[in-house]
């Protein structure tokens, strides 16, 4: 699930991904544009937010399973506010984008690919 929300959010809301995770949006732009498969691009950003987030596992890997954990934990935690619009503010997300919308577009891209 991981997978497809970071896809779907590099795809449409790049800049507020990369503020998030604190990656560079410039170096993750051109990992999208010169990458052949769009899975290796996605797994790769997964990897930065490890990095960012200090998911680390034994031997200086990323851990996946860890990281991905914290994207969706943090998608949770935004997506399950009482207040809808304080959680979009606190994102600086136009009304129109908050999460109960995005989760439901992550959603069919993953009922798609299952």
């Amino acid at each position: 699930m991981a997978f497809y929300l970071v896809k779907y959010l590099a795809k449409n809301h790049l800049g507020k991904l990369c503020q998030k995770y604190k990656l560079q949006e410039e170096e993750v732009k051109n990992l999208i544009e010169n990458s052949e498969d769009e899975n290796e691009w996605i797994l790769e950003i997964i990897e930065m937010i490890g990095k960012s987030r200090g998911a680390l596992a034994s031997g200086g890997k990323i851990d996946m399973k860890k990281t991905s954990n914290l994207i969706l934990q943090d998608f949770r935690e935004g997506r399950t506010r009482q207040n809808h619009t304080r959680s979009c503010k606190s994102l600086n997300l136009d009304k129109r984008y908050c999460f109960s919308d995005i989760f439901k577009e992550v959603m069919k891209i993953w009922m798609k690919n299952v």
